[in-house]
Protein backbone atom coordinates (compact mmCIF):
# COMPACT_ATOMS: atom_id res chain seq x y z
CA UNK A 1 0.00 0.00 0.00
CA UNK A 2 2.90 2.11 0.87
CA UNK A 3 4.90 1.45 -2.15
CA UNK A 4 1.40 2.43 -4.35
CA UNK A 5 0.85 6.00 -2.77
CA UNK A 6 4.94 6.25 -3.39
CA UNK A 7 4.43 5.64 -6.50
CA UNK A 8 1.50 7.59 -7.23
CA UNK A 9 3.57 10.75 -5.93
CA UNK A 10 6.28 9.92 -7.77
CA UNK A 11 4.31 9.87 -10.85
CA UNK A 12 2.54 12.55 -10.37
CA UNK A 13 5.90 14.76 -9.39
CA UNK A 14 7.51 13.76 -12.52
CA UNK A 15 4.31 15.02 -14.89
CA UNK A 16 5.11 18.43 -13.45
CA UNK A 17 7.92 18.40 -15.22
CA UNK A 18 8.67 20.39 -18.79
CA UNK A 19 11.49 18.47 -19.57
CA UNK A 20 9.90 16.58 -22.65
CA UNK A 21 6.42 18.66 -22.70
CA UNK A 22 7.47 19.26 -26.63
CA UNK A 23 7.86 15.78 -27.63
CA UNK A 24 4.84 15.32 -25.89
CA UNK A 25 2.79 18.25 -27.85
CA UNK A 26 4.05 16.73 -31.04
CA UNK A 27 3.31 13.06 -30.38
CA UNK A 28 -0.13 13.66 -28.68
CA UNK A 29 -2.00 17.53 -30.12
CA UNK A 30 -3.32 18.26 -32.72
CA UNK A 31 -3.68 22.24 -33.96
CA UNK A 32 -5.61 23.98 -36.75
CA UNK A 33 -2.82 26.07 -38.83
CA UNK A 34 -3.57 29.40 -40.48
CA UNK A 35 -4.39 27.36 -43.70
CA UNK A 36 -7.33 25.44 -42.20
CA UNK A 37 -5.27 22.38 -41.81
CA UNK A 38 -5.30 20.02 -39.39
CA UNK A 39 -1.43 19.24 -37.95
CA UNK A 40 0.68 17.98 -35.51
CA UNK A 41 1.81 20.41 -32.46
CA UNK A 42 5.12 20.86 -33.24
CA UNK A 43 6.30 24.27 -31.23
CA UNK A 44 7.85 26.47 -33.60
CA UNK A 45 11.11 28.30 -32.54
CA UNK A 46 9.49 31.34 -30.84
CA UNK A 47 7.14 29.08 -28.76
CA UNK A 48 10.42 26.66 -27.39
CA UNK A 49 12.23 30.39 -26.64
CA UNK A 50 9.03 31.01 -24.48
CA UNK A 51 9.18 28.00 -22.81
CA UNK A 52 12.70 27.77 -22.33
CA UNK A 53 12.62 31.08 -20.18
CA UNK A 54 9.69 29.74 -18.08
CA UNK A 55 11.96 26.38 -17.32
CA UNK A 56 14.31 28.48 -16.18
CA UNK A 57 12.20 30.34 -13.93
CA UNK A 58 11.39 27.28 -12.11
CA UNK A 59 14.46 25.91 -12.27
CA UNK A 60 15.95 28.50 -10.49
CA UNK A 61 13.13 28.21 -7.58
CA UNK A 62 11.40 31.21 -8.32
CA UNK A 63 7.68 32.13 -7.87
CA UNK A 64 5.49 31.01 -10.79
CA UNK A 65 4.56 34.44 -12.00
CA UNK A 66 4.55 35.33 -15.35
CA UNK A 67 3.37 37.75 -17.52
CA UNK A 68 3.90 38.14 -21.07
CA UNK A 69 3.81 41.33 -23.74
CA UNK A 70 2.59 39.62 -26.90
CA UNK A 71 2.05 40.36 -30.57
CA UNK A 72 -0.98 38.72 -32.56
CA UNK A 73 -1.06 35.04 -33.45
CA UNK A 74 2.20 34.84 -31.69
CA UNK A 75 1.06 30.56 -30.81
CA UNK A 76 1.10 31.69 -27.26
CA UNK A 77 -2.58 30.83 -26.54
CA UNK A 78 -2.06 27.67 -28.28
CA UNK A 79 0.90 26.45 -25.66
CA UNK A 80 -0.86 27.75 -22.75
CA UNK A 81 -3.23 25.77 -23.14
CA UNK A 82 -1.28 22.74 -24.13
CA UNK A 83 0.10 23.30 -20.56
CA UNK A 84 -2.85 23.31 -18.70
CA UNK A 85 -4.42 20.39 -20.86
CA UNK A 86 -1.12 18.66 -19.81
CA UNK A 87 -0.98 18.90 -16.54
CA UNK A 88 -4.89 17.99 -16.25
CA UNK A 89 -4.74 14.99 -18.18
CA UNK A 90 -1.48 13.59 -16.65
CA UNK A 91 -1.56 14.76 -13.29
CA UNK A 92 -3.42 13.56 -10.30
CA UNK A 93 -5.50 16.10 -7.71
CA UNK A 94 -4.95 19.25 -9.83
CA UNK A 95 -7.57 22.37 -11.07
CA UNK A 96 -6.52 24.17 -13.92
CA UNK A 97 -8.22 27.20 -15.35
CA UNK A 98 -7.85 29.36 -18.22
CA UNK A 99 -9.83 32.98 -17.84
CA UNK A 100 -10.80 35.07 -21.29
CA UNK A 101 -11.68 38.71 -22.20
CA UNK A 102 -14.72 38.01 -23.37
CA UNK A 103 -17.93 34.87 -23.66
CA UNK A 104 -16.67 34.56 -27.57
CA UNK A 105 -12.77 34.25 -26.28
CA UNK A 106 -14.09 31.46 -24.14
CA UNK A 107 -15.58 29.53 -26.60
CA UNK A 108 -12.46 29.83 -28.47
CA UNK A 109 -10.17 28.70 -26.21
CA UNK A 110 -12.06 26.00 -25.32
CA UNK A 111 -12.43 24.81 -28.55
CA UNK A 112 -8.83 24.49 -28.68
CA UNK A 113 -8.77 21.88 -25.89
CA UNK A 114 -11.38 20.52 -27.10
CA UNK A 115 -9.57 19.43 -29.94
CA UNK A 116 -6.45 18.38 -27.85
CA UNK A 117 -8.90 15.76 -25.92
CA UNK A 118 -11.17 14.43 -29.82
CA UNK A 119 -7.64 13.63 -30.84
CA UNK A 120 -5.37 12.55 -27.85
CA UNK A 121 -5.37 8.81 -27.84
CA UNK A 122 -4.10 8.29 -24.92
CA UNK A 123 -6.76 11.00 -22.84
CA UNK A 124 -8.67 9.86 -19.83
CA UNK A 125 -11.88 9.28 -19.77
CA UNK A 126 -14.18 12.23 -18.93
CA UNK A 127 -16.95 12.67 -16.75
CA UNK A 128 -20.15 13.95 -19.32
CA UNK A 129 -19.72 16.90 -21.33
CA UNK A 130 -22.91 19.30 -20.63
CA UNK A 131 -22.74 22.91 -21.58
CA UNK A 132 -20.38 24.03 -19.44
CA UNK A 133 -16.82 24.72 -20.33
CA UNK A 134 -14.89 22.35 -18.82
CA UNK A 135 -13.55 18.79 -18.25
CA UNK A 136 -13.80 16.59 -15.68
CA UNK A 137 -11.35 13.29 -15.04
CA UNK A 138 -12.39 11.15 -12.34
CA UNK A 139 -9.94 8.74 -12.31
CA UNK A 140 -7.23 11.78 -11.69
CA UNK A 141 -9.46 13.68 -9.75
CA UNK A 142 -8.53 16.46 -12.08
CA UNK A 143 -10.60 18.80 -14.19
CA UNK A 144 -9.81 21.86 -16.68
CA UNK A 145 -12.21 24.59 -16.44
CA UNK A 146 -12.22 27.73 -18.86
CA UNK A 147 -14.21 31.01 -17.93
CA UNK A 148 -14.73 34.62 -18.28
CA UNK A 149 -13.00 37.12 -16.44
CA UNK A 150 -15.53 39.18 -14.62
CA UNK A 151 -15.32 41.41 -11.19
CA UNK A 152 -16.87 38.07 -9.55
CA UNK A 153 -14.18 35.75 -11.08
CA UNK A 154 -14.69 32.48 -11.36
CA UNK A 155 -11.41 31.22 -9.90
CA UNK A 156 -13.22 32.55 -6.14
CA UNK A 157 -14.10 29.83 -3.71
CA UNK A 158 -11.36 27.34 -5.59
CA UNK A 159 -7.93 26.49 -5.31
CA UNK A 160 -5.83 25.87 -8.46
CA UNK A 161 -2.98 24.65 -9.61
CA UNK A 162 -2.50 26.68 -12.72
CA UNK A 163 -4.16 29.65 -13.65
CA UNK A 164 -3.62 31.52 -17.44
CA UNK A 165 -5.02 34.94 -17.98
CA UNK A 166 -5.85 35.37 -21.70
CA UNK A 167 -5.73 39.05 -22.80
CA UNK A 168 -5.48 40.63 -19.57
CA UNK A 169 -5.57 44.24 -20.85
CA UNK A 170 -9.17 43.67 -22.50
CA UNK A 171 -10.53 41.85 -19.21
CA UNK A 172 -13.93 43.80 -17.48
CA UNK A 173 -14.06 47.04 -19.86
CA UNK A 174 -16.60 49.56 -19.60
CA UNK A 175 -16.91 51.35 -16.34
CA UNK A 176 -14.76 51.37 -13.27
CA UNK A 177 -12.47 48.76 -15.48
CA UNK A 178 -9.61 48.88 -13.23
CA UNK A 179 -10.97 48.36 -10.43
CA UNK A 180 -12.87 45.52 -11.30
CA UNK A 181 -9.38 43.98 -13.25
CA UNK A 182 -7.66 44.70 -9.60
CA UNK A 183 -10.84 42.33 -8.15
CA UNK A 184 -10.45 39.41 -10.43
CA UNK A 185 -6.70 39.39 -9.80
CA UNK A 186 -6.93 39.99 -6.12
CA UNK A 187 -8.97 36.31 -6.66
CA UNK A 188 -6.73 34.29 -8.73
CA UNK A 189 -3.84 35.44 -6.23
CA UNK A 190 -5.48 33.85 -3.55
CA UNK A 191 -6.75 30.92 -5.58
CA UNK A 192 -3.55 29.70 -6.99
CA UNK A 193 -1.38 31.07 -4.24
CA UNK A 194 0.66 27.78 -4.11
CA UNK A 195 0.07 27.02 -7.80
CA UNK A 196 1.26 29.30 -11.29
CA UNK A 197 -0.42 32.34 -12.60
CA UNK A 198 -0.03 33.18 -16.39
CA UNK A 199 -1.30 36.60 -17.51
CA UNK A 200 -0.81 37.30 -21.48
CA UNK A 201 -2.05 39.90 -23.29
CA UNK A 202 -1.34 41.89 -26.25
CA UNK A 203 -1.02 45.93 -24.71
CA UNK A 204 -4.33 48.16 -24.32
CA UNK A 205 -3.16 51.33 -23.11
CA UNK A 206 -1.69 52.21 -19.05
CA UNK A 207 -4.36 49.45 -17.53
CA UNK A 208 -3.85 47.12 -14.98
CA UNK A 209 -2.46 44.57 -17.07
CA UNK A 210 0.17 47.47 -17.80
CA UNK A 211 0.85 48.57 -14.49
CA UNK A 212 1.63 44.97 -13.19
CA UNK A 213 4.35 44.49 -16.40
CA UNK A 214 6.27 47.58 -15.66
CA UNK A 215 6.35 46.44 -11.64
CA UNK A 216 7.69 43.78 -12.66
CA UNK A 217 10.07 45.48 -14.83
CA UNK A 218 11.13 47.33 -11.64
CA UNK A 219 11.45 43.86 -9.22
CA UNK A 220 8.63 45.04 -7.24
CA UNK A 221 6.35 42.32 -7.75
CA UNK A 222 6.83 38.01 -7.64
CA UNK A 223 6.32 38.54 -11.98
CA UNK A 224 8.58 37.51 -14.25
CA UNK A 225 8.14 39.82 -17.37
CA UNK A 226 8.41 38.51 -20.87
CA UNK A 227 8.15 40.43 -24.40
CA UNK A 228 9.09 39.10 -27.53
CA UNK A 229 8.98 40.90 -30.24
CA UNK A 230 7.26 40.48 -33.89
CA UNK A 231 10.45 40.04 -35.52
CA UNK A 232 11.83 37.46 -33.15
CA UNK A 233 9.02 34.82 -34.88
CA UNK A 234 9.94 33.34 -38.01
CA UNK A 235 6.61 33.35 -39.42
CA UNK A 236 6.37 37.04 -40.02
CA UNK A 237 8.01 38.05 -43.18
CA UNK A 238 7.72 37.88 -46.67
CA UNK A 239 9.81 36.77 -49.48
CA UNK A 240 10.96 39.13 -52.40
CA UNK A 241 12.51 39.53 -55.36
CA UNK A 242 16.25 40.32 -56.09
CA UNK A 243 15.20 43.79 -57.99
CA UNK A 244 11.80 44.15 -55.07
CA UNK A 245 14.64 43.71 -52.37
CA UNK A 246 16.82 46.28 -53.99
CA UNK A 247 13.82 48.75 -54.03
CA UNK A 248 12.89 48.09 -50.42
CA UNK A 249 16.44 48.63 -49.28
CA UNK A 250 16.91 52.10 -51.01
CA UNK A 251 13.74 53.61 -49.44
CA UNK A 252 14.75 52.43 -46.03
CA UNK A 253 13.17 55.01 -43.36
CA UNK A 254 15.01 55.61 -40.23
CA UNK A 255 12.65 53.46 -37.80
CA UNK A 256 13.41 50.55 -40.44
CA UNK A 257 17.64 51.53 -40.76
CA UNK A 258 17.21 51.37 -36.90
CA UNK A 259 15.66 48.00 -36.46
CA UNK A 260 18.27 46.96 -39.25
CA UNK A 261 20.98 48.12 -36.85
CA UNK A 262 19.54 47.29 -33.60
CA UNK A 263 17.88 43.96 -34.45
CA UNK A 264 19.65 42.61 -37.88
CA UNK A 265 16.00 42.61 -39.59
CA UNK A 266 16.32 41.29 -43.11
CA UNK A 267 14.20 42.71 -46.04
CA UNK A 268 11.29 39.66 -45.98
CA UNK A 269 10.78 41.05 -42.62
CA UNK A 270 10.81 44.89 -43.87
CA UNK A 271 8.14 44.04 -46.24
CA UNK A 272 6.14 42.43 -44.10
CA UNK A 273 6.63 45.43 -41.46
CA UNK A 274 5.19 47.65 -44.07
CA UNK A 275 2.07 45.64 -45.18
CA UNK A 276 1.22 44.71 -41.68
CA UNK A 277 1.82 48.42 -40.78
CA UNK A 278 -0.08 49.50 -43.66
CA UNK A 279 -3.00 47.42 -42.88
CA UNK A 280 -3.38 48.55 -39.34
CA UNK A 281 -2.27 51.79 -39.68
CA UNK A 282 -1.64 53.61 -35.58
CA UNK A 283 -2.44 50.28 -34.12
CA UNK A 284 0.52 48.74 -35.40
CA UNK A 285 2.93 49.49 -32.24
CA UNK A 286 0.11 48.18 -30.73
CA UNK A 287 -0.37 45.13 -31.90
CA UNK A 288 3.14 44.21 -32.81
CA UNK A 289 4.72 45.60 -30.65
CA UNK A 290 8.38 46.51 -31.44
CA UNK A 291 9.18 47.60 -27.72
CA UNK A 292 7.59 46.96 -24.20
CA UNK A 293 7.06 51.02 -24.21
CA UNK A 294 5.47 52.44 -26.92
CA UNK A 295 2.78 49.98 -27.53
CA UNK A 296 0.82 50.72 -24.22
CA UNK A 297 -0.85 53.43 -26.60
CA UNK A 298 -4.14 54.15 -26.12
CA UNK A 299 -6.78 55.38 -28.68
CA UNK A 300 -8.26 58.55 -28.74
CA UNK A 301 -7.16 61.59 -29.86
CA UNK A 302 -4.01 63.09 -28.69
CA UNK A 303 -3.02 65.95 -27.08
CA UNK A 304 0.60 66.44 -28.46
CA UNK A 305 2.67 64.47 -31.48
CA UNK A 306 2.54 61.27 -30.92
CA UNK A 307 5.45 60.53 -33.34
CA UNK A 308 7.51 62.58 -31.57
CA UNK A 309 6.78 61.46 -28.97
CA UNK A 310 7.22 57.64 -29.50
CA UNK A 311 10.48 58.52 -31.76
CA UNK A 312 12.17 59.92 -28.27
CA UNK A 313 11.27 56.99 -26.43
CA UNK A 314 13.00 54.67 -28.74
CA UNK A 315 16.06 56.79 -28.59
CA UNK A 316 16.15 57.47 -24.51
CA UNK A 317 17.59 54.51 -22.30
CA UNK A 318 15.57 52.82 -19.74
CA UNK A 319 17.29 54.80 -17.28
CA UNK A 320 15.16 53.22 -14.41
CA UNK A 321 16.13 49.50 -14.57
CA UNK A 322 19.61 49.95 -16.27
CA UNK A 323 23.28 51.36 -15.44
CA UNK A 324 23.44 54.01 -17.83
CA UNK A 325 27.04 56.37 -17.64
CA UNK A 326 26.51 59.94 -17.25
CA UNK A 327 22.67 58.88 -15.10
CA UNK A 328 22.18 58.75 -11.75
CA UNK A 329 19.65 57.56 -9.56
CA UNK A 330 18.19 56.50 -6.43
CA UNK A 331 15.41 55.65 -4.55
CA UNK A 332 14.05 57.61 -1.97
CA UNK A 333 11.47 54.98 -0.42
CA UNK A 334 10.19 51.86 -2.19
CA UNK A 335 7.69 53.74 -4.00
CA UNK A 336 9.70 56.88 -4.88
CA UNK A 337 12.82 57.65 -7.50
CA UNK A 338 15.14 60.37 -7.81
CA UNK A 339 17.09 60.88 -11.14
CA UNK A 340 19.47 63.46 -12.81
CA UNK A 341 20.18 63.74 -16.69
CA UNK A 342 22.98 66.54 -15.61
CA UNK A 343 24.47 68.16 -12.35
CA UNK A 344 23.97 71.84 -11.42
CA UNK A 345 26.31 74.61 -13.67
CA UNK A 346 27.65 77.64 -12.12
CA UNK A 347 25.68 80.87 -13.25
CA UNK A 348 23.34 78.23 -14.80
CA UNK A 349 19.06 79.53 -13.94
CA UNK A 350 16.78 76.71 -12.97
CA UNK A 351 13.34 76.25 -12.13
CA UNK A 352 11.06 73.54 -11.14
CA UNK A 353 7.49 72.23 -11.18
CA UNK A 354 5.66 70.60 -8.61
CA UNK A 355 2.73 68.44 -9.00
CA UNK A 356 1.30 67.58 -5.43
CA UNK A 357 -0.88 64.54 -3.87
CA UNK A 358 -1.75 62.69 -0.46
CA UNK A 359 1.20 60.44 -0.99
CA UNK A 360 -0.58 57.50 0.20
CA UNK A 361 -0.57 54.30 -1.24
CA UNK A 362 -2.74 53.33 -4.14
CA UNK A 363 -3.10 57.28 -4.60
CA UNK A 364 -1.97 59.74 -7.11
CA UNK A 365 1.77 59.85 -7.32
CA UNK A 366 4.08 63.35 -6.68
CA UNK A 367 6.54 64.49 -8.09
CA UNK A 368 9.46 67.54 -9.38
CA UNK A 369 10.24 68.46 -12.56
CA UNK A 370 14.26 70.25 -13.01
CA UNK A 371 14.46 72.97 -15.99
CA UNK A 372 17.55 74.87 -17.45
CA UNK A 373 15.34 78.28 -17.86
CA UNK A 374 17.49 79.12 -20.81
CA UNK A 375 17.24 75.78 -22.92
CA UNK A 376 14.08 73.75 -21.05
CA UNK A 377 16.40 70.67 -20.37
CA UNK A 378 15.27 68.11 -17.87
CA UNK A 379 17.91 67.96 -15.66
CA UNK A 380 16.71 65.94 -12.79
CA UNK A 381 13.09 64.43 -11.42
CA UNK A 382 11.38 63.17 -8.69
CA UNK A 383 8.62 61.05 -8.85
CA UNK A 384 6.60 58.70 -6.22
CA UNK A 385 4.76 58.66 -3.62
CA UNK A 386 5.51 61.55 -0.64
CA UNK A 387 3.56 62.89 2.17
CA UNK A 388 3.35 66.43 1.48
CA UNK A 389 5.85 67.30 4.32
CA UNK A 390 8.37 64.68 2.28
CA UNK A 391 8.02 66.64 -0.61
CA UNK A 392 8.39 69.70 0.75
CA UNK A 393 11.51 68.73 2.06
CA UNK A 394 12.95 67.27 -1.06
CA UNK A 395 11.64 70.20 -2.87
CA UNK A 396 13.84 72.68 -0.39
CA UNK A 397 17.00 70.34 -1.27
CA UNK A 398 16.83 69.66 -4.65
CA UNK A 399 15.99 73.33 -5.42
CA UNK A 400 19.08 74.71 -3.31
CA UNK A 401 21.51 72.25 -5.00
CA UNK A 402 20.34 73.72 -8.64
CA UNK A 403 20.79 77.38 -7.84
CA UNK A 404 18.15 78.43 -5.62
CA UNK A 405 15.60 77.22 -8.67
CA UNK A 406 12.35 79.29 -8.82
CA UNK A 407 10.03 76.59 -7.62
CA UNK A 408 6.41 76.58 -8.81
CA UNK A 409 4.26 74.13 -6.76
CA UNK A 410 0.69 73.65 -8.28
CA UNK A 411 -1.38 75.35 -5.10
CA UNK A 412 -5.02 72.99 -5.25
CA UNK A 413 -4.73 70.31 -3.34
CA UNK A 414 -2.28 69.45 -1.14
CA UNK A 415 -0.78 71.80 -2.51
CA UNK A 416 -1.38 74.82 0.66
CA UNK A 417 0.40 71.32 2.73
CA UNK A 418 3.43 71.52 0.81
CA UNK A 419 3.37 75.22 0.34
CA UNK A 420 3.05 75.94 4.25
CA UNK A 421 6.04 73.85 4.70
CA UNK A 422 8.11 74.78 2.16
CA UNK A 423 7.59 78.48 3.65
CA UNK A 424 8.94 76.78 7.17
CA UNK A 425 11.89 75.45 5.78
CA UNK A 426 13.00 78.96 4.87
CA UNK A 427 12.72 79.06 1.32
CA UNK A 428 10.63 82.13 0.59
CA UNK A 429 12.49 83.94 -1.41
CA UNK A 430 12.38 81.64 -5.02
CA UNK A 431 9.02 80.54 -3.98
CA UNK A 432 6.98 81.57 -6.89
CA UNK A 433 3.86 83.66 -6.28
CA UNK A 434 0.99 83.92 -8.87
CA UNK A 435 0.57 87.34 -6.76
CA UNK A 436 2.08 88.49 -4.13
CA UNK A 437 0.70 87.19 -0.72
CA UNK A 438 -0.41 84.00 -3.02
CA UNK A 439 2.23 81.41 -3.12
CA UNK A 440 2.25 78.59 -5.69
CA UNK A 441 1.71 77.87 -9.52
CA UNK A 442 -2.76 77.98 -10.14
CA UNK A 443 -4.03 75.08 -12.55
CA UNK A 444 -7.41 76.13 -13.59
CA UNK A 445 -9.51 76.74 -16.55
CA UNK A 446 -7.36 79.31 -17.91
CA UNK A 447 -3.90 78.43 -17.18
CA UNK A 448 -4.28 74.54 -18.12
CA UNK A 449 -4.90 75.35 -21.78
CA UNK A 450 -1.82 77.46 -21.87
CA UNK A 451 0.21 74.54 -19.79
CA UNK A 452 -1.06 72.01 -22.56
CA UNK A 453 0.37 74.53 -25.24
CA UNK A 454 3.43 75.35 -23.85
CA UNK A 455 4.33 71.32 -23.66
CA UNK A 456 2.71 70.65 -26.95
CA UNK A 457 4.58 73.37 -28.64
CA UNK A 458 8.04 72.29 -26.87
CA UNK A 459 7.12 68.65 -28.57
CA UNK A 460 6.20 70.04 -31.91
CA UNK A 461 9.94 69.52 -33.71
CA UNK A 462 10.98 66.80 -33.36
CA UNK A 463 14.86 68.44 -33.59
CA UNK A 464 14.19 70.90 -30.81
CA UNK A 465 12.22 67.96 -28.36
CA UNK A 466 15.70 65.90 -28.88
CA UNK A 467 17.73 68.44 -27.02
CA UNK A 468 15.46 69.04 -23.70
CA UNK A 469 13.36 65.39 -23.18
CA UNK A 470 14.88 62.91 -21.06
CA UNK A 471 12.26 61.99 -18.78
CA UNK A 472 10.81 58.63 -19.94
CA UNK A 473 7.27 58.05 -18.15
CA UNK A 474 6.91 61.81 -19.06
CA UNK A 475 6.64 60.42 -22.52
CA UNK A 476 4.73 57.41 -21.83
CA UNK A 477 2.09 60.01 -20.23
CA UNK A 478 1.75 62.20 -23.55
CA UNK A 479 0.98 59.25 -25.31
CA UNK A 480 -2.33 58.77 -22.98
CA UNK A 481 -3.17 62.00 -22.63
CA UNK A 482 -6.22 62.36 -25.20
CA UNK A 483 -9.17 64.16 -26.00
CA UNK A 484 -12.38 63.57 -22.97
CA UNK A 485 -15.06 64.90 -24.12
CA UNK A 486 -14.68 68.76 -24.27
CA UNK A 487 -11.54 69.02 -22.25
CA UNK A 488 -8.02 66.87 -22.42
CA UNK A 489 -6.99 64.75 -19.72
CA UNK A 490 -5.14 61.30 -19.53
CA UNK A 491 -6.72 57.61 -20.47
CA UNK A 492 -8.40 55.64 -18.32
CA UNK A 493 -6.20 53.60 -16.02
CA UNK A 494 -3.22 56.29 -17.09
CA UNK A 495 -1.80 58.96 -15.40
CA UNK A 496 -0.84 62.87 -16.39
CA UNK A 497 1.47 63.42 -12.41
CA UNK A 498 4.57 63.84 -15.10
CA UNK A 499 2.74 65.77 -17.59
CA UNK A 500 1.54 68.41 -15.28
CA UNK A 501 4.18 68.69 -13.09
CA UNK A 502 6.68 69.66 -16.76
CA UNK A 503 3.94 71.59 -17.72
CA UNK A 504 4.29 73.60 -14.57
CA UNK A 505 8.06 73.83 -14.77
CA UNK A 506 7.69 75.16 -18.36
CA UNK A 507 5.70 77.55 -17.27
CA UNK A 508 8.07 78.81 -14.35
CA UNK A 509 10.29 79.50 -17.54
CA UNK A 510 8.19 82.07 -18.42
CA UNK A 511 8.00 84.05 -15.20
CA UNK A 512 9.50 86.86 -13.68
CA UNK A 513 10.09 86.31 -10.02
CA UNK A 514 7.40 88.16 -7.43
CA UNK A 515 8.60 88.47 -4.35
CA UNK A 516 6.64 87.19 -1.21
CA UNK A 517 7.02 91.07 0.46
CA UNK A 518 4.84 92.54 2.87
CA UNK A 519 1.04 92.06 1.51
CA UNK A 520 -0.66 95.89 2.12
CA UNK A 521 -3.83 94.80 4.04
CA UNK A 522 -6.76 98.13 3.82
CA UNK A 523 -9.10 97.46 6.95
CA UNK A 524 -12.52 99.04 6.44
CA UNK A 525 -11.56 101.85 8.27
CA UNK A 526 -9.36 103.21 5.15
CA UNK A 527 -6.22 103.09 6.96
CA UNK A 528 -3.28 100.82 5.95
CA UNK A 529 -1.39 98.51 7.97
CA UNK A 530 1.30 95.64 7.22
CA UNK A 531 0.62 92.52 7.65
CA UNK A 532 3.35 89.84 8.49
CA UNK A 533 5.33 88.39 5.86
CA UNK A 534 4.43 84.71 5.03
CA UNK A 535 2.58 82.87 2.62
CA UNK A 536 -1.69 83.48 2.59
CA UNK A 537 -2.76 80.15 1.51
Amino acid sequence: MLHSMLSSMERATRKYSLDDFDTWCAKNLLIVNKKAQLINLNLRSIQKRYLDIKRKVIKEGKPKRFILLKYRQGGFTTIEQALSYHMSTQCENVSVMTLADTHRKTSDIFEIVQRYYNNHGEAPKRKGVGNSYRMDFPSLNSRFICGTAAASSEARGGTYQRIHGSEVAFWCQGGNQKDKQREVMAGLEEAAAEGEIVLESTPNGMDLFHDIYNAAKRGENDYTPIFLPWYMDESNRVDVERDEAEHIMLNISDREEELIRLHQLDVNQIKWRRRTEKRLGPLFRQEHPEDDVSCFLTGGTCRFDTKVCVDLLEGIPDYLNESISGIKKRMLNGNTYEVRWAEPVEGVEYVVGCDTSEGLPGGDRCGLGIMRRDTAEQVAAIHGLLSPKELAKHAVRICKEYNNALLGIERENHGHAVLSQVWDYGYRKNLFHHRPGKPGWSTNAVTKPQMLDEIADLLSDPDLAETWVRDREFLQECLTYVKRGNSWGSSSGAHDDCVMKWAVASMMRKQKRIKPGIVVLRPRDGRSRQSRPGPIL
